[in-house]
């Protein structure tokens, strides 16, 4: 009995036991699932995260390779840019250095025509004769009118009347050589003549204070007339000779522009000998150095740096001085100005001359100077047609139009 009871309570007991490491082994499988499920879904979200990142991966690798693309599709798209813009570049300065060429070759042309200011010539012999004290072509000179007057009102003793009109003519002959009028003004041929007859007074008891001063009131108006003349002609002059020197300039420019372009693209340049002018040497320039030369250098140029079919022109542009030479653009340009300038003041000056000597000559008129009007209107009338034809000369032999077409076509 006490055998059987042990026997049961050993069974139960192990029961216990038994049931104890069931329950145990029960949680623990349970929790070894949830960690293996965990595990799962652990991996399952890894896997998720790991297929995302490698989706934003392959699109960030994408969108990378797209922003490769662009910059290759940029980078290539500069380049194209870049030979236009150095072909761009090159066929500007083709163009400025053509027509520089064409410029400077034709203003040569046109600076020798000025030089020589011959257009005006005929004008100026007119103006030269009108200036000359000896001259009678407007029914008067000044020369004629002083003897008049002397002879009239000074009163000049018998004896040495022939001598006192002897000395006089003398003194109004002294500023002519060869028909050319002298730099000494009319005025000063007056201030002559009355310390003459003021020597003369002197010892002349006829000669009155009155007489003299009748004398000079009387020379008066011619002497005005004749010392505007001198004044507007002179004003000419000095304005032709600050004209030719502004001409020699722009003409000496002109001959470092022409030499430093040709010696910056390679030419050899001859330098100028002694005694050869300015017009002279640049003629010499001028059959290497025009239109067709530049053009011919351009396109040499052109096959030197063509590979194949394609003509490398940014490097054609890094090894040549195309571009400091195209610099001076502007200096030519401003070279073109200055001669525009000069042409028209050149007849400008002609103009304003013109003018003054008309008026100087209706003066004439006004002061009835000469007994025969009729010659002094002749006169004004051949002025006006020979200023006007000296003008038209000038602008037929200058062509400025044509000069301005050309310097149109150099590009800032």
């Amino acid at each position: 009995m006490k055998k059987t009871w042990l026997s049961m309570v050993f069974i139960f007991f192990c029961a216990g036991l038994f049931a104890q490491n069931v329950a145990f082994d029960s949680v623990s499988f349970r929790k070894l699932y949830e960690n293996v499920e965990l595990l799962k879904r652990n991996e399952a979200m890894i896997r998720q995260l790991a297929q995302k990142q490698r989706t934003e991966d392959s699109l960030r690798i994408i969108e990378l390779n797209g922003e490769i693309d662009k910059v290759t599709n940029r980078t290539n798209e500069l380049s194209s840019r870049i030979q236009i813009t150095a072909k761009g570049r090159y066929d500007k300065i083709y163009n400025n250095l053509t027509a520089t060429a064409y410029l400077f070759e034709e203003m040569n042309k046109r600076l020798n025509t000025l030089q020589a200011l011959t257009q005006a010539q005929n004008y100026e012999t007119i103006v030269t004769q009108l200036n000359n004290p000896t001259d009678g072509s407007l029914g008067f000179s000044y020369q004629s009118k002083v003897i008049e007057l002397l002879d009239k009102t000074i009163p000049v003793q018998r004896k040495s009347k022939g001598k006192f009109l002897e000395i006089a003519g003398a003194l109004l002959k002294n500023p002519i050589v060869n028909g050319i009028v002298s730099l000494t003004p009319v005025v000063n041929i007056g201030s002559q003549v009355l310390s003459m007859v003021s020597s003369f007074a002197m010892n002349d008891d006829n000669i009155k204070p009155e007489h003299i001063t009748n004398f000079k009131n009387s020379l008066g108006a011619y002497t005005t007339y004749y010392s505007k003349l001198n004044d507007a002609t002179t004003n000419f002059q000095v304005s032709t000779s600050n004209y030719k020197v502004q001409i020699n300039n722009l003409h000496r420019q002109l001959e470092d522009y022409a030499v430093l372009n040709l010696q910056e693209a390679g030419f050899r340049v001859d330098p100028k000998t002694e005694g050869t002018g300015t017009g002279e040497y640049l003629n010499t320039l001028f059959r290497t150095y025009n239109e067709r030369g530049m053009i011919r250098y351009m396109d040499g140029l052109k096959a030197k740096f063509t590979t194949g079919s394609k003509i490398d022109y940014e490097k054609l542009l890094n090894e040549t001085k195309l571009e400091l030479i195209n610099g001076r653009v502007d200096d030519v340009t401003q070279s073109y100005k200055q001669f525009d300038y000069l042409y028209r003041q050149y007849i400008a000056m002609i103009e304003e001359h013109n003018k003054q000597t008309i008026e100087i000559m209706n003066y004439a008129i006004e002061q009835k100077l000469s007994s025969d009007e009729a010659k002094v209107r002749e006169k004004i009338e051949q002025l006006k047609q020979s200023s006007r034809k000296s003008v038209n000369d000038i602008k037929t032999s200058i062509n400025i139009l044509q000069l301005e077409d050309i310097a149109k076509n150099i590009v800032r």
